[in-house]
């Protein structure tokens, strides 16, 4: 039997918790570094994160005499496995950010919170992932949150979340299903999209040719 624990504020322990950064409050130099913007439609409503048409826009960068980023922050450029979360959005997901995160300066807009997770932390980035896609990680967050249309998920609301999850070699089984069952899920919408094509070209070629006078 998999035994779980259920565990009140593992993230204010655990995490480092932040909002994305209001991108008008950034200077723009037509001279400077070129940034990636992560925003809402980035992330799908399966929590996958599509780096391929994110915004760009150059920026001032400042560093130390060390070569450290001083501003914005370091903490802002994402980093692999940073948990994204639409934070004011009328359809709630979180996503991951994915191995190949680091190579690229990408900055979240401020409708996305990021969850960092320190080293020690007993649950592991992809089964929070997994959690917070769930729908027992929904009704958590949907319990602790505001919002009739647009919900605002903030800082304070995932520090006091209670998060549920197994012993490690579990985490690891049950992500590596997720990503299974994601792959299917997206091999059937696919199925689906292509059916719709073909119908519509079935009933186009029947009727092209068929004029009214």
């Amino acid at each position: 039997m998999t035994t779980f624990l259920h565990i009140e504020n593992l993230l204010e322990n655990h995490a480092e918790i932040f909002s994305g950064i209001i991108i008008r409050n950034l200077r723009e130099d037509l001279d400077g570094k070129e940034v990636e913007i992560l925003e809402l439609k980035d992330i799908d409503e399966r929590g996958e994160v599509n780096l391929n048409n994110l915004k760009k826009i150059k920026i001032e960068i400042k560093e130390d005499n060390t070569g450290k980023i001083r501003s914005p922050k370091e903490k802002y450029f994402l980093k692999p496995k940073d948990i994204v979360i639409k934070a004011k959005s009328s359809s709630y997901s979180a996503g991951i950010m994915p191995n190949d995160t680091e190579e690229r300066m990408i900055i979240p807009s401020s409708q996305l919170v990021v969850v960092r997770l320190k080293e020690n932390a007993p649950i592991l980035p992809e089964f929070l992932w997994l959690f917070l896609n769930s729908k027992k990680g929904k009704d958590e967050i949907k319990r602790k949150t505001y919002g009739s249309i647009v919900r605002f998920v903030s800082t304070d609301t995932l520090k006091k979340i209670i998060l549920t999850y197994p012993e490690e070699s579990k985490q690891r089984e049950a992500v590596e299903l997720y990503k299974k069952m994601i792959m299917r899920d997206k091999y059937i919408a696919d199925l689906k999209k292509l059916y719709k094509e073909e119908m519509e070209y079935f009933f186009d070629s029947i009727f092209k040719d068929n004029r009214s006078y």
